[in-house]
């Protein structure tokens, strides 16, 4: 991705929420159990996307110009990249 100037977590040209490896190698790997111990209730991931995609179909006016992310296009020239 780097090479082909995807930039990581977030801004222009961007894939949110991914970091690089090896030097984010980790990031947010923590053991969880004591949290778990003391009463964390982890939500179910399909809960926590169905609620985010609620939330941002309600907002007004839809859709938002984002800054980040990659449009349509930069997305099906990377996964032609990845044809090959």
């Amino acid at each position: 991705m780097l090479k082909q100037s995807v930039s990581p977590w977030m801004g222009s040209r961007s894939l949110p929420l991914w970091l690089p490896t090896p030097e984010y190698s980790g990031f947010s790997a923590r053991d969880s159990s004591a949290a778990a111990r003391a009463g964390l209730l982890r939500r179910p991931l399909e809960a926590t996307l169905r609620d985010a995609l609620d939330w941002e179909l309600a907002r007004a006016p839809f859709p938002t110009l984002r800054c980040a992310g990659l449009s349509d296009a930069e997305e099906d020239s990377l996964l032609e990249l990845l044809e090959k």
